[in-house]
């Protein structure tokens, strides 16, 4: 990957082109106005993905307000999903325009990409038709820091959809055995892509064919991390909501139980003599047909998370949102105990 210049380097765009000059090691440095310039390209995309999620959490409740009526079930549980989405773009948003962060950190980048793909997507709703993930790996545990892949891949994805490119794709694909790839793919697109997108973003090369252009981020060895932290009983936690999911897992950990957290019930992979001792599911996973296939696979007791109005297992326990650390615990040592 490209390095980033330090905090302390004197960074001048070029008058003529409007890139940064001054580095000699030819770094990526997005606060050469590179990154200002794209925000002003995708805010209005954002606003409008913000407003989408914002707008059943304000309707909803202030249509119980004036009625004076708790919120049905049903639009709780949306009120509940869509103010948990608004919250994660927002905290993309905040991540997206800060500094960049040298510090690499053990990271499972198709968990990583699917916790971003609604901002990124939202970055070019208003210039493309979307993006689409194609994650041929089913985990790609890898040493990054995640901060500046994340500005490159926005910046990379807002500027190819500014010129011209209206089908887009982030792909991570295994090259052999030392590496995972992670690329930008312009899908059906007349026209090559600038080259200075591909200088703007950081990527190693541009490649042009008949089929797809493609940017390569990064080609990141392969580490091993061990997911399940601590020593105790392991509780496996199933929750879309990414900052949700980490909290329950600090939580635990701290506890010393053994985590493992997936956003998606199929998901799920268990290591060669893991055996789960509780399942902490969202309500929404819970009433999926893949938690059936989980459980014969892997018995063992289950709390739901959240309300639903599906008709779930009479035996499974709710924990309802919002709750308190002790709340959870409290709980999973009840599972634990069964």
């Amino acid at each position: 990957m490209h390095r980033t210049p330090t905090t302390d380097q004197v960074i001048v765009n070029d008058p003529e082109s409007g890139r940064p000059v001054g580095g000699t090691d030819g770094s990526f440095d997005p606060w050469g106005g590179r990154l200002e310039r794209t925000l002003r390209l995708a805010i209005p995309s954002l606003v409008h993905r913000l407003n989408n999620a914002l707008g059943p959490v304000t309707g909803f409740t202030s249509v119980a307000v004036r009625s004076k009526e708790a919120l049905a079930v049903d639009r709780a549980a949306v009120v509940s999903e869509q103010a948990e989405r608004a919250v994660a773009l927002t905290r993309a948003l905040s991540e997206v325009s800060k500094r960049p962060d040298g510090d690499a950190e053990p990271t499972d980048l198709v968990e990583w990409l699917r916790e971003t793909e609604d901002f990124l997507d939202g970055c070019v709703e208003g210039f493309a038709a979307g993006v689409r993930l194609r994650l041929q790996p089913r985990s790609a545990a890898v040493r990054v820091s995640t901060r500046s892949l994340f500005q490159l891949l926005f910046v990379g994805l807002v500027e190819a959809a500014d010129a011209g490119a209206r089908d887009l794709e982030i792909a991570l694909v295994s090259d052999g055995a030392n590496a995972v790839v992670l690329e930008l793919r312009a899908l059906h697109l007349g026209a090559p892509l600038p080259t200075s997108v591909a200088e703007l973003a950081g990527a190693s090369f541009l490649e042009h064919d008949a089929h797809a252009q493609r940017l390569r981020f990064a080609a990141l060895a392969p580490v091993a991390v061990d997911a399940a932290a601590g020593a105790g009983p392991l509780v496996v936690v199933v929750e879309r909501d990414p900052f949700l999911r980490d909290e329950l897992e600090h939580v635990l950990i701290e506890q010393d139980y053994r985590v493992a957290g997936y956003e998606r019930v199929s998901d799920v992979e268990m290591r060669e003599g893991d055996t789960p001792n509780a399942y902490l599911i969202d309500s929404v996973a819970a009433s999926t047909p893949a938690i059936g296939d989980l459980l014969d696979r892997a018995p063992a007791p289950l709390c739901v998370l959240g309300a639903t109005d599906t008709a779930l297992d009479p035996h499974w326990p709710h924990l309802a949102k919002p709750f308190r650390p002790g709340e959870l615990l409290e709980r999973v040592a009840g599972l634990v105990a069964r």
